[in-house]
């Protein structure tokens, strides 16, 4: 636990530091670049959960459930790796990811383009099985995080809403367990979602054993409220809500990248759109490329809408929000020049098939 505490406390120095820096640098360039293309690509293969956590909007999913199409996926691929590629996150909107029945053949095939990388995902590991480990571990997939809910049996069942803590706790030691024996070819996370004290989850039997076979363990008991959807009075056990910040401008999201769910609509936002609400849609990449998306005049005029405070409804009240100047660090400049640069060497740049330009 000690170790924890000395990383969260590096880690939020470094992060200050890297904020510090890079708003000591103008802005307008980075913002330009990261306009006409994005930083990452999201991804939601299905919608589908097998968990009712009370801290998530799973339970006011509106919209249709199912799993996107191979060929839909395929398209998304090679159209991304064709400017550029880069970082791929396949965590749904809502739900997890190990309910797409193919989800390793989709790995395997983001990752016969190399530009697409690293690929990761969140996941509750209650699909985690031996089986689905190995073939994980073999995929070629960069990040695995897996969320851990309570500190025992009760506390599990009152978080997640089932009664599957001994098939977790069995599939997170069974992944660390044969990544170990492989050399630690993937970059396992475990991400503690619980109401426990830092000091009580230090002495928890269960913590132990988890800790003996990774370093790479985060606690966290905040929970952020999905642009409303899910209210603080809601019961959480001990856990806290996010602070909902004002809002200063173009929220960081509409910079990072889109999400891509199952049917086809892209969401400007890969967060907190959990019901493909229309004002955050950019059109659908069944019938456009997906840098069109980016590069289109929903997005653009999205951006103009928060510079002029006039937000869509569903970001009003988000406390995820976190504005462009807090957020536009050195870690993220550099991540945004790569794929800029990635992208303007492209085929499909040169070919000139695409629009060059686009404002902020």
């Amino acid at each position: 636990m000690f170790q924890i505490l000395i990383r969260k406390g590096l880690n939020t120095s470094l992060v200050r530091l890297s904020r510090l820096g890079g708003k000591l640098l103008p802005a307008k360039l980075i913002l330009e670049k990261v306009a006409v293309r994005f930083q990452s690509l999201s991804i939601e293969t299905t919608n589908h959960c097998n968990a009712k956590c009370v801290f998530c909007a799973y339970k006011y999913l509106k919209r249709p459930k199912g799993i996107m199409d191979e060929s839909l996926f395929s398209k998304i691929i090679e159209e991304y790796a064709d400017i550029g590629g880069g970082e791929l996150n396949l965590t749904p909107m809502v739900g997890d990811p190990l309910m797409d029945p193919k989800i390793i053949d989709r790995i395997l095939f983001a990752r016969e383009y190399k530009a697409v990388a690293p690929i990761y995902f969140f996941t509750n590991g209650i699909l985690l099985d031996k089986a689905i480990s190995k073939g994980l571990l073999d995929s070629g997939i960069h990040r695995i995080i897996v969320s851990l809910i309570g500190s025992d049996r009760q506390s599990y069942k009152r978080l997640s809403g089932v009664d599957r803590w001994d098939k977790v706790i069995s599939n997170i030691i069974c992944l660390l367990e044969l990544n170990n024996a492989k050399a630690d070819p993937v970059d396992i996370r475990i991400g503690i979602r619980t109401d426990l004290s830092m000091k009580d989850l230090s002495a928890n039997k269960t913590y132990k054993k988890i800790a003996a076979l990774t370093d790479k363990i985060d606690y966290q008991y905040h929970f952020h409220n999905w642009g409303g959807v899910v209210q603080e009075e809601e019961p959480k056990g001990g856990m806290k809500s996010e602070e909902t910040r004002k809002t200063n401008g173009p929220c960081f999201v509409l910079y990072r990248g889109p999400k891509i769910l199952w049917n086809g609509d892209a969401s400007a936002c890969m967060c907190i759109n959990i019901n493909g609400d229309e004002e955050l849609l950019l059109g659908n990449i069944k019938n456009h490329h997906l840098i069109h998306l980016w590069q289109g005049d929903k997005m653009r005029n999205l951006r103009r809408q928060f510079f002029a405070q006039d937000l869509p409804k569903t970001c009003r009240s988000c406390s995820h929000y976190n504005s462009v100047s807090v957020l536009l660090d050195l870690h993220h400049r550099k991540l945004i020049k790569e794929c800029y640069n990635n992208y303007i060497s492209s085929n499909y740049f040169l070919s000139g098939s695409i629009p060059r330009n686009s404002s902020t």
